[in-house]
């Protein structure tokens, strides 16, 4: 979010004063003509130890701000959507001459780092941003990875099993035995989740609230799904779009239902069929697969995720 108003100008210029020029925790930019360079900066903030970026400020330190409109917040709130995991990031705005402004990107160092900005990692040393080698990214997961130990494996925080969607469970079951992944159903919902290891000691682990929880929020807020239908190729315009909460059973079918109703579908008559057939411009189940993979693999440590 964008706060106008909230620093003045000769405080702004202590600011930058005070920085004695770009260094581990400062990054100056002339304008967001310079914006994937800037969040790329950001991101190795937080793969560190914090810092701002100032755009509207040149490399030696002079004030210039530039013209500010919607469209550059939008360009700026795109842009920080590309940063994985979801960033938290301060904008402040401050009017230095002529309705000119300069916008201040701010960020604490991230707990849950190492971050990407538009799928690759970096990091700040000095007053330089630099892609972040691959032994270090992977160091650095795996130590998250250990810290967190492994999420879904952990107690559910006395999530009551009437609280689950039962006949999502028996329909789940049902399944595994049809298809050979089951010898037999088990008897009843108890010994079920039991056989699952979904639950220990009497106690549901969290892989059975994202699995068949019906009550989410507030506790288990990633347990959500954004899709949208852009207009173009920018994502700048929406012309559909869906945020819900729900077990993985339940985004994956409004996931599929979503791409359904969206991907164009082509249909010819065929000599000697009375019915028409149609050809979805990509496979049903190659989608299916890609969205399954999706809600399987995603990172369910980190809460502001979806």
């Amino acid at each position: 979010m964008s706060v106008p108003g909230d620093m003045t100008l000769p405080e702004l210029q202590r600011l930058v004063g005070e920085s004695k020029g770009e260094w581990e925790h400062v990054e100056f930019k002339k304008s967001t003509g310079e914006l994937q360079a800037a969040m790329q900066t950001l991101c190795g903030f937080l793969n560190g130890s914090g810092g701002r970026v100032f755009l509207g400020v040149t490399d030696g330190g002079r004030i210039v701000g530039q013209d500010v409109s919607d469209a550059t917040f939008q360009e700026v709130a795109n842009a920080i959507r590309k940063l994985e995991p979801p960033a938290r990031v301060t904008q402040t705005r401050v009017t230095v001459q002529d309705g000119r402004e300069v916008l201040i990107l701010q960020v604490e160092a991230d707990p849950d780092a190492p971050c990407t900005f538009d799928g690759r990692a970096y990091r700040r040393i000095g007053n330089t941003t630099s892609l972040m080698p691959r032994e270090e990214y992977a160091r650095r997961l795996g130590a998250r990875l250990t810290a967190q130990a492994i999420w879904e494996n952990q107690d559910a925080g006395g999530y009551p099993v009437t609280e689950l969607d039962m006949p999502e469970l028996d329909r789940t079951l049902r399944d595994a035995v049809s298809q050979g992944r089951l010898e037999s159903e088990p008897g009843g919902a108890d010994q079920a989740l039991d056989r699952l290891n979904l639950r220990v000691d009497g106690r549901l682990r969290r892989a059975a609230v994202v699995l068949f929880g019906k009550r989410l929020m507030p506790d288990f807020p990633q347990c959500g799904l954004r899709m949208a239908r852009f207009r173009g190729t920018t994502k700048t315009e929406f012309l559909d779009q869906r945020q819900l909460h729900g077990h993985a059973f339940r985004l994956l079918e409004e996931a599929t239902t979503f791409l359904s109703r969206h991907i164009p579908v082509a249909g010819r008559i065929e000599p000697g069929k009375l019915e028409r057939t149609d050809t979805p411009l990509y496979p049903p189940l190659a989608l299916r697969e890609a969205l399954v993979n999706a809600i399987c693999h995603r990172d369910y440590t980190i809460p502001g995720g979806a």
